[in-house]
């Protein structure tokens, strides 16, 4: 094990930051069994940096960028990643328990079991395998990504893949988990409030005890799980489904009456699914009636829902990225884990100049990502913005003064 003072690692971390971005001054660096407990690496571009069996505990990592990097089996006990970047990041095998990763990307990581080496070599002259002369085997320890007790609400996780990861008492409220491959983990007691499990795989996990509430695991594959105890209960829906063939038809007719008014005929979309579709990028559709619908997870980048009436609608993980929202109805809908960038939420300007403002009262932004996005006039009354970004987004500061703003980045 290589000790290096929490300090001095942090200033070659410093340095690989400054080769990541092409700055002068920069040198690669390989972390990988390194002992600096309590470093902080905090805000630093550590993209496919080599922690491989490094001792990283308590260590702070907010807002890095860890895309790629390597953590095989290392030991990130009680440390804090809020806001980091681990896409595609390797973590098999980690200690992640007690750790924070409040609104952190985990996209693509792979968190499954770790095979360590564990013993001497085994050949024929320790009496095993005595058929294989020629053949020498090592001993393995399979060791499982370790997320005991973590703090993951709002964290991304899509594609990850958590193959025999422990995760007693993890809290993954509002957690993106969407396609996720979780076979065989351990997840007693887990909070799982309101996350997105759609496609989720969970054949054999033991879920016992834990809280489900609000979830959507729509297509989720929990076939041989241990459910004992297992709470599912909160808000349900009925939807009304449609063939994706006829969804479309009624899309068509809509945006034809926007385009040319007098022609087509307005859709009314109340407590319909329309996930089927996929998505409904560019899309034409003001004035568009979807209350309680669902559109979860779908790509809405660029759809024109000026005027709409979306009220209680499942919008959750939606990539809504340049989309005009501008006067719509979005009170009591659900947002959490949207993508907003460049997202237009300001007020309509009707006849007689009018501004007819979008209501997001008593809405569920939780850890939205708003980079660049126009709240400016929207009505945020009760509106729940926790750990929500909106740094670089515009917004009238005083209309915040009753929404809920917990861990949200705001400056």
């Amino acid at each position: 094990m290589n000790r290096a003072a929490p300090k001095n690692l942090t200033e070659r971390a410093r340095s690989y930051h400054r080769l990541v971005r092409g700055e002068t001054g920069g040198e690669w660096v390989d972390f990988s069994g390194h002992s600096a407990e309590g470093a902080d690496f905090s805000g630093l571009d550590l993209r496919d940096a080599n922690f491989s069996r490094a001792r990283l505990a308590g260590a702070r990592f907010v807002d890095c960028i860890l895309d790629g990097a390597v953590f095989f089996a290392a030991d990130l006990n009680s440390a804090d990643l809020s806001g980091a970047r681990l896409v595609g990041a390797d973590l098999r095998g980690v200690d992640l328990t007690q750790a924070r990763l409040v609104g952190s990307d985990l996209s693509g990581a792979n968190l499954r079991e770790a095979a360590l080496l564990d013993g001497p070599p085994l050949t024929r002259d320790s009496g095993e395998d005595a058929d294989s002369p020629d053949l020498a085997w090592t001993r393995h320890a399979v060791r499982p990504a370790c997320l005991d007790g973590a703090n993951l609400s709002g964290a991304r996780l899509a594609h990850a893949s958590l193959h025999g990861a422990s995760m007693m008492e993890v809290d993954l409220s509002d957690a993106d988990l969407s396609r996720a491959l979780l076979p065989r983990s351990r997840a007693r007691n887990a909070r799982l409030i309101d996350a997105v499990l759609t496609q989720t795989r969970l054949t054999g996990a033991d879920l016992r005890d834990a809280d489900m509430s609000g979830s959507d695991l729509s297509c989720a594959d929990l076939d041989m799980a241990e459910t004992h105890g297992l709470i599912t209960s909160g808000e349900t829906q009925d939807w009304v489904t449609l063939t994706p063939a006829a969804l479309d038809k009624a899309i068509q007719a809509h945006e034809t009456q926007c385009k040319r008014p007098g022609d087509g005929k307005a859709a009314d979309f109340s407590g319909h699914d329309l996930r089927a579709l996929s998505s409904l990028r560019g899309r034409v559709l003001t004035a568009l009636v979807a209350r309680n619908a669902n559109f979860a997870g779908m790509d809405l980048s660029g759809v024109q829902l000026q005027g709409a009436q979306l009220t209680g609608t499942d919008l959750r993980g939606c990539t809504l990225d340049a989309a005009d929202l501008r006067g719509a109805d979005l009170s009591g809908a659900r947002l959490s884990q949207a993508s907003l960038t460049k997202t237009r939420l300001g007020p309509l300007t009707l006849a007689g100049d009018r501004l007819y403002p979008a209501n997001l009262r008593d809405a569920r932004l939780r850890f939205i990502r708003a980079e660049q996005a126009d709240l400016s006039g929207a009505l945020l009354d009760g509106t729940d913005l926790t750990g929500a970004d909106l740094r670089t987004a515009s917004y009238d500061p005083d209309g915040l003064t009753s929404a809920r703003t917990d861990g949200a980045r705001l400056t």
